[in-house]
């Protein structure tokens, strides 16, 4: 698993592009980068079912620190690429990132 965190829209349109699972009304979710930034958690490639659970995102003195659980579940026919997308209160994009994933599942 792998982290990125993004700041402007023009880096996360150029990694994303439009969401393929739109917001209310067919739209995108908009993200205010002047008042946000992302975390971005990316798993492999998978065959099987993969849902991420976050399980925390905290500060704590000069360090923010993401949690997540990712569930593995049945077979797929085919490959997925799993990615969460967080949006975070820039007020905290300065501090250094640390992360903590568990797998959760048969796989």
């Amino acid at each position: 698993a792998r982290f990125c965190t993004i700041g402007n829209a023009e880096t996360f349109d150029s990694l994303f592009g439009a969401a393929a699972v739109m917001g209310p009304g067919g739209l995108p979710d908009s993200i205010d980068f002047s008042r946000e930034f992302i975390i971005a958690l990316i798993e492999a490639e998978s065959r099987f079912e993969t849902q991420f659970i976050i399980d925390s995102l905290t500060s704590k003195g000069a360090t923010l620190t993401a949690a997540w659980s990712v569930l593995q579940g049945d077979s797929l026919t085919f490959s997925i690429l799993p990615v969460q997308l967080l949006a975070v209160d820039r007020r905290y994009n300065d501090l250094p990132l640390v992360t903590r994933r568990r797998v959760v599942g048969p796989h």
